[in-house]
């Protein structure tokens, strides 16, 4: 069942999508999350406006901002859909590793009783063979009678096995 399911395209392909809800679903989310920018610059020279002597000096800036989203009904209800959509993708992943392990089993069923049919088939050709055999002794050594005409257009259908071994061996 390992093989079976680690070498079916349709379970990979549905694995496949499940993996891709879920990203979709996380992207959606992280728009919910606080985001956060930051710059910073600097310099440095004898550029008269730096400083206000004349000597050299230094100039350094910073800016920060943090977006906190307080209440995003429409991100809130994307990131919903998202995660119901990959919910439903799991589901269908669910169904065709369902479906796909039915199928396996199906043939293996069908497998074992073609295997089973075979085996029953081989032995009654055998044991057809044996009674073939023991007939055509008991003629030759006198201990039955020779084929009669009432029973040799039965034997002579070429449905009875029997009859076939019979004649196969003449």
């Amino acid at each position: 069942l390992r093989t079976a399911i680690a070498h079916n395209y349709t379970v990979a392909g549905a694995r496949q999508d499940v993996v891709a809800a879920d990203a979709d679903a996380d992207a959606a989310r992280a728009a919910l999350l606080p985001s956060a920018y930051a710059t910073a610059g600097a310099a440095w020279g004898n550029t008269s406006g730096l400083a206000s002597d004349g000597a050299p000096g230094a100039l350094a800036t910073a800016t920060a901002r943090v977006d906190v989203p307080i209440l995003d009904l429409g991100g809130l209800s994307d990131a919903r859909a998202a995660r119901l959509g990959a919910e439903a993708e799991s589901a269908g992943f669910d169904a065709t590793l369902e479906a796909t392990l039915a199928s396996v089993a199906a043939d293996f069923v069908a497998l074992q009783s073609a295997r089973a049919a075979a085996t029953a088939a081989a032995a009654d050709e055998e044991a057809a063979r044996r009674l073939a055999q023991l007939a055509a002794d008991r003629v030759q050594l006198g201990l039955a009678p020779a084929r009669s005409e009432e029973h040799t257009s039965e034997l002579q259908s070429p449905d009875h096995l029997v009859c076939r071994l019979l004649l196969e061996k003449k």
